[in-house]
C-alpha cells in the first residue's frame, strides 16, 4: 500500500486509462472526419430533396414563412438551421455541408457518452467507431432531413437514460424537448418520445415523471410556435406541420398487404446498410439469452429505443437508404452491449463469459461478420468515389443559364425532384406558394428501397386550380419540367403549348426546359 492508502500504481493507471480513451476517441472522430471531409466534394446537392431545404431557407431570409408563403409538407427545423447558416456564411452549399457534417460528428460524440454511461468506455469506443464509419454511407455526406435528425434524436435518448438514473425532472424534460426537436427535423423523430416515457413509467412517481416529459416536449416546440404566432400564422403552422393533406397522403398511399412485404424488405435493408451493427446486435441479443445476468434496465432501454426507431424508419414503408439514419444509433448501441462476445471484449469482461456456448457464439459472430464487412467496405469505397465530384451537373448548368437570361425577381417553375436544384442555381423562385409538384399537384411517389413507383399522375384539387391561376397571371420566365407527369394535366400542357418554347440546348433526356416566348432568346 502507498502512503495515501491506495494500491501502488493506481494513481498512475487512471490517468493512463483516461489518456488512452481520449486518444481512441480522437482517432474515431478523425476517421469520421476523413470519411466526411477527406476527398468529398461538398459544394453540390447529393439528394435533390435537400433543394427544398435551401428553397425554404431563402424564403425565410426574404421574410416569408414556410406553410404560409411556401406550400410545404416537410418539418421546418432544417429550414431554420439552413437559413441561419446562409445568413452567417453567405449563399454557399459548401457551408451547409460543413455545418451538417459537424452536426453528425457531434451526434457521434453524444452517442459515445451515452454508451459510456451504459456500458463503460470500451464499448462506447466501439459505438463511436461504428457510428463514424457507417453514417457517411447513410447520409451520403449531405445536408438532408435525416442528417439534421441525428443530433437531437440521440440527445433525447441520452437525457432519457440520465433521467432513468437520476430521476431529475429536468432530465425528463430535456429528453422530451429533444424528441420534439428531432420531430421538427424529420417528423418520424417524435417516435423518440417513447424512450423517456418508458423510463418515466419504470419507477414512481410515474405520473409526475411522464408529465415532465410531456412538458419538455411542449416546450421544445415553443420557440417555433411563438415565431408563427407573432406573424399571425399559427393556423398555417398547425395545418402544414400536423394536418398536411399531402403529407398524410404520402404516408397512407400503400396497400396493407404491400406494407407487410415492404417491412421484410426494410429488415433486409438494415443488413445492407448497417451490416456489422446488425450482426453484432444479434450477437448481443443471443448473448443476453446465454448470460441473463448481463440483461437489466439498460437492455430494456436499448430495446425500447430500437423498436421505436424501426417504427419511425418504417413510416411510409419506403425504406430509402438515408431513412436508416434513425435506426443507426440504437442499433449501434445494441451492437456494443457487453452481453455479446464482441461488446464483452471491449468492456474487458470477456473472462466472465468463458462458457462453451459463448465461445461458439463468438465464432458464429466472426463467421457472419466477415462477408458482411467485405460488402460494407465495398459500399463505403463506392460512396467515397461517388462523392469526389459533383452529382448535380445538369440542374447546375440549367440554373446558371437561366440566371444569366433573367433578372432578379423573374419567376421560374421547376416540376419534378431532379429539377428542384435549379431554384438554387438560378437564384429564382416560383410565382406560386407551390414550388414543387410531386405529391402536391400529383399523386405521391410509391417507390421504395427495391420497388419502383406506380405511375405518378396529376391530381385535381382546389390547390391545383389556384396554382394554374397564378401561372396565368404571373407567368414564369422559364419552366424546367422533369419527367412526364406534367403531361397528365391537360390544362398545364395547354399553358406550356400556348406560351413557351422548348430550349433544345438546355434540355436533357428526361428534363425539358421551356422559355417563355415573350422573352428574348437566351444569351
Amino acid at each position: 500500500m502507498s502512503l495515501m492508502g491506495r494500491p501502488k500504481g493506481a494513481p498512475l493507471r487512471a490517468p493512463l486509462a483516461r489518456a488512452a480513451t481520449v486518444t481512441a476517441v480522437l482517432a474515431a472522430v478523425a476517421c469520421g472526419w476523413q470519411l466526411r471531409f477527406g476527398r468529398a466534394h461538398l459544394g453540390a446537392f447529393v439528394n435533390y430533396d435537400a433543394a427544398g431545404i435551401t428553397y425554404n431557407a431563402e424564403a425565410i431570409l426574404r421574410g416569408e414563412l414556410p406553410y404560409r408563403d411556401v406550400a410545404e409538407m416537410k418539418p421546418p427545423g432544417p429550414f431554420v438551421i439552413a437559413a441561419a447558416v446562409l445568413a452567417t456564411a453567405g449563399r454557399s452549399l459548401h457551408a451547409l455541408a460543413v455545418a451538417a457534417n459537424l452536426w453528425m460528428i457531434a451526434a457521434g460524440l453524444v452517442l459515445f457518452d451515452l454508451a459510456r454511461r451504459l456500458y463503460g468506455a470500451g464499448p462506447a469506443l466501439l459505438a463511436l467507431a461504428l457510428f463514424s464509419v457507417y453514417t457517411p454511407n447513410l447520409d451520403k455526406i449531405d445536408f438532408n432531413y435525416e442528417t439534421w435528425l441525428a443530433l437531437p434524436y440521440v440527445a433525447s435518448a441520452y437525457f432519457a437514460w440520465r433521467a432513468a438514473k437520476t430521476g431529475a425532472p429536468w432530465h425528463f424534460a430535456a429528453s422530451g424537448a429533444c424528441a420534439t426537436a428531432a420531430g421538427l427535423m424529420r417528423h418520424q423523430g417524435v417516435f423518440g418520445l417513447a424512450v423517456p416515457l418508458a423510463m418515466a413509467l419504470c419507477a414512481a412517481p410515474r405520473g409526475r415523471r411522464a408529465a415532465w416529459v410531456i412538458a419538455g416536449a411542449i416546450t421544445g416546440g415553443g420557440p417555433l410556435l411563438v415565431w408563427y404566432a407573432a406573424h399571425g400564422a399559427t393556423g398555417e403552422l398547425v395545418r402544414g406541420l400536423v394536418l398536411s393533406e399531402w403529407g398524410w397522403r404520402y404516408v397512407g398511399d400503400i396497400p396493407f398487404a404491400e406494407k407487410i412485404a415492404r417491412t421484410r424488405e426494410g429488415l433486409g435493408g438494415a443488413l445492407q446498410y448497417l451490416g456489422i451493427p446488425l450482426v453484432l446486435a444479434a450477437s448481443s441479443a443471443m448473448g443476453g439469452l446465454l448470460v441473463p445476468h448481463q440483461v437489466g434496465r439498460r437492455a430494456l432501454f436499448v430495446v425500447v429505443w430500437l423498436a421505436a426507431s424501426f417504427a419511425g424508419t418504417a413510416v411510409g414503408f419506403r425504406f430509402y437508404q438515408s431513412y436508416y439514419m434513425q435506426l443507426a444509433a440504437p442499433l449501434i448501441l445494441a451492437a456494443a452491449h457487453p452481453a455479446g462476445p464482441i461488446g464483452a471484449l471491449f468492456a474487458g469482461s470477456w473472462v466472465t463469459l468463458r462458457r462453451r456456448a459463448i465461445w461458439a457464439l463468438a465464432a458464429l459472430t466472426l463467421a457472419a461478420a466477415a462477408p458482411v464487412a467485405r460488402a460494407d467496405y465495398k459500399t463505403a469505397i463506392r460512396q467515397q468515389h461517388a462523392r469526389r465530384r459533383p452529382r448535380d451537373g445538369t440542374p447546375a448548368r440549367i440554373g446558371r443559364a437561366i440566371r444569366r437570361a433573367t433578372r432578379p425577381g423573374d419567376p421560374i417553375f421547376c416540376w419534378g425532384r431532379h429539377a428542384w436544384a435549379v431554384y438554387w442555381y438560378s437564384a429564382r423562385h416560383s410565382p406560386s406558394p407551390i414550388y414543387k409538384a410531386t405529391g402536391v399537384l400529383t399523386t405521391p411517389n410509391t417507390d421504395s428501397l427495391r420497388r419502383p413507383s406506380r405511375p405518378i399522375r396529376f391530381l385535381p384539387s382546389p390547390q391545383a386550380d389556384a396554382f394554374l391561376r397564378t401561372m396565368r397571371e404571373t407567368p414564369p420566365a422559364w419552366l424546367v419540367l422533369d419527367g412526364s407527369p406534367w403531361r397528365t394535366w391537360p390544362a398545364f400542357r395547354q399553358l406550356v403549348r400556348d406560351g413557351y418554347q422548348r430550349d433544345a440546348r438546355l434540355s436533357r433526356p428526361g428534363i425539358d426546359v421551356y422559355r417563355r416566348t415573350s422573352l428574348p432568346a437566351r444569351r
